[in-house]
């Protein structure tokens, strides 16, 4: 088994969820649907609109370019489970990360992997609410939203809105029919990124095979 593997897998995530995890509150809500005003609304046009993507199964397809170099990871979530799943190919190396309601795991295939206790799932560099956009997120951007009108986009027309959080702007595209969110694009640190959403059955299979390991905890200062 090849130790490198989760530090490989922490250089792909940050590279690629970099923008992300700017731009995201962790903080979690119930309910299922916004909607909220921008301060720049002056008609109907404006209305941020967006369900949260909470409960539902999607498989996400996260493209980020920097420097000439792509890197395109998926990140599948099961809501029967619970479970997530991130996989990405660099290097003609596949790395995949699965995450449970009691453990994680890193993989090179079906029958090479390591588990880890859930509670170290943080060093791993991948946060599966990341790639969540609950109801409290979507109204935290009644505070800087602002309209663009709307687009074609991968769910078909989309209405589109800047957001900022710090020195970083996303826009985020809302189906106009479905009102869930179709594709998230941003810009940092010279990378671009983009996800985009298809909200379909996904069945993340847990590893049956792998080898245990538990990582050391730092005493508390």
């Amino acid at each position: 088994m090849k130790k490198l593997l989760p530090i490989l897998i922490i250089s792909l995530v940050i590279v690629g969820g970099g923008i992300f995890l700017l731009t995201k509150d962790k903080n979690n809500s119930q309910t299922n649907n916004v909607s909220v005003k921008p301060s720049n609304s002056n008609n109907s046009l404006n209305i941020f609109e967006g369900i949260s993507t909470e409960g539902l199964s999607f498989k996400a397809t996260m493209t980020t370019e920097k420097n000439g170099k792509k890197i395109v990871a998926i990140i599948e979530a099961d809501a029967k489970t619970g479970a997530y799943k991130y996989s990405s190919d660099v290097n003609k190396a596949s790395f995949n990360m699965i995450y449970t309601k009691d453990a994680y795991y890193t993989c090179q295939s079906a029958d090479n992997c390591i588990k880890y206790p859930l509670s170290q799932g943080n060093s791993a560099g991948f946060d599966p609410e990341v790639y969540q956009y609950d109801n409290k997120e979507l109204a935290k951007f009644k505070d800087t939203a602002k309209s663009l009108g709307t687009e074609s986009c991968p769910a078909g027309t989309c209405t589109v809105w800047e957001v900022i959080s710090g020195n970083t702007k996303s826009k985020v595209y809302i189906d106009t029919k479905t009102k869930r969110v179709s594709q998230v694009t941003g810009n940092y640190d010279n990378a671009s990124t983009q996800i985009v959403y298809d909200y379909q059955e996904v069945n993340v299979q847990i590893p049956t095979k792998f080898q245990e390991i538990k990582m050391p905890t730092l005493p508390t200062q």
